[in-house]
């Protein structure tokens, strides 16, 4: 009987201890989200915010912008018509929804203008979907600290907040607008056309979910290079935007001699162009040709632009598992104890890679002598045979009497020492 007392004061001390626990984890909770929330201005679900009223100075003059999201995003609707930063204006509104305030100023409208809230600097307001409005004006830099006034239009309240938030919402038309060119959805793309002023032109199609070239010839193509060559003109964003700029603009953009060109056709048979050219020392960039043009990075985004054959040409020479080889023949001597440095060359020979192409022997190398021959034989498959020349400083490497001779590192001599 006493056992059972024991036992049963020992359940009811675990029950009541658990309990403690439970309740004070759950009292955390509620004091870090109290936390979270306190001092907060407004609260409301960003995604619920439908159009946006923005108010600057500038050059001692009212710059209103007006916002509104549509069903393709956030469109720029007033000082005139264009597509908007995303991101730019997921973060303005990002920046009021965690507004906090740090001190209480004043309860009523009638004591703004002692604080530059009537006029102020800075009037912004948001518009839900339930046509609620939430205004604030952001006055001056407070006397005291690194603060400035706030006034809220719904309540006549004022109060002081970090300084950022002037830093957040002193936006210009060029901060609020769509910066970057159309996309290339590689998801989407069926063909492909790259255009330099060299002249040099290079098309490719999709074919198995990779682009292959197909013109100038067929040859293999380096999926990261040419991938990467479309992340590279999709992250171009612009420094300036000229919008209609006129003839004279337009006749020297058409006439530019560092022309590059950039179009692509997707899956629905929809072809986009891109276009770009130097005027007056400047790199420009259009999609809308005669529209509107950005300014771009001359030296850093041209240098992106400006492609050969090479760029986009698969540079790894040979295709197979070191694990499949053996045996390897060096200048006549076989090995199939692929240890030591036969086991180091059929590692460098399996991530070889060309540096350049050329179709016939360079200068100083006799066709029907190489330096050094080696042949790879494989658990299953025919072997390969590659032909090596050193010309000065260079090394050459002809693979199974493909026309195609590649110049590469000359670090792979170190390992033709079997």
């Amino acid at each position: 009987m006493k056992n059972q007392k024991t036992v049963v004061a020992l359940l009811i001390g675990i029950l009541v201890i658990g309990g403690l626990i439970i309740w004070d984890a759950r009292a955390t909770k509620d004091e870090e989200r109290a936390k979270k929330t306190e001092k907060l201005i407004y609260s409301f679900p960003a995604k619920d915010i439908m159009q946006i009223s923005l108010v600057n100075k500038s050059d001692g003059k009212d710059l209103e912008m007006a916002l509104i999201r549509s069903t393709v995003g956030w469109k720029l609707t007033k000082p005139f018509e264009a597509f908007a930063d995303q991101e730019a204006i997921d973060q303005l509104v990002e920046a009021i929804q965690n507004l906090k305030y740090n001190q209480p100023i004043a309860d009523t409208k009638d004591q703004w203008a002692r604080y530059e809230l009537d006029p102020a600097p800075i009037k912004i307001s948001l518009l839900d979907s339930k046509g609620k409005i939430y205004s604030l004006s952001i006055g001056t830099k407070a006397q005291t600290g690194y603060d400035v006034y706030v006034g809220v239009g719904e309540t006549g309240k004022v109060y002081t907040a970090s300084y950022a938030v002037q830093q957040s919402m002193n936006k210009s038309v060029f901060n609020l607008r769509h910066k970057r060119l159309a996309q290339i959805d590689t998801g989407r793309i069926k063909e492909l056309t790259y255009r330099s002023p060299e002249p040099f032109t290079a098309k490719f199609a999709m074919e198995n979910n990779q682009l292959q070239m197909t013109s100038p010839q067929n040859l293999p193509t380096s999926q990261s290079d040419v991938m990467g060559f479309i992340s590279d003109v999709n992250a171009f964003i612009a420094l300036e935007i000229k919008d209609k700029p006129g003839e004279a603009f337009d006749k020297k953009f058409r006439e530019s001699v560092a022309r590059y060109e950039v179009s692509w056709t997707t899956e629905d048979n929809v072809t986009r162009h891109l276009e770009f050219g130097v005027v007056n020392g400047d790199l420009w960039a259009t999609d809308n040709k005669g529209e509107t043009y950005i300014k771009l990075e001359r030296e850093r985004d041209q240098r992106k632009l400006r492609k050969t054959l090479t760029d986009f040409r698969d540079k790894q020479i040979f295709s197979f598992a070191a694990e499949d080889v053996v045996s390897v023949t060096v200048d006549g001597k076989k090995t199939s104890e692929l240890i030591g440095n036969a086991r180091l060359l059929v590692g460098d020979l399996a991530e070889l890679k060309a540096e350049d192409f050329m179709d016939t022997a360079p200068a100083g190398a006799n066709a029907t002598k190489p330096d050094h021959t080696v042949q790879v034989a494989f658990k299953k498959g025919q072997p390969i045979e590659m032909k090596v020349w050193k010309v000065g400083p260079s090394v050459y490497v002809q693979a199974d009497n493909s026309k195609t001779i590649y110049k590469t590192s000359d670090l792979i001599l170190n390992s033709l020492k079997i």
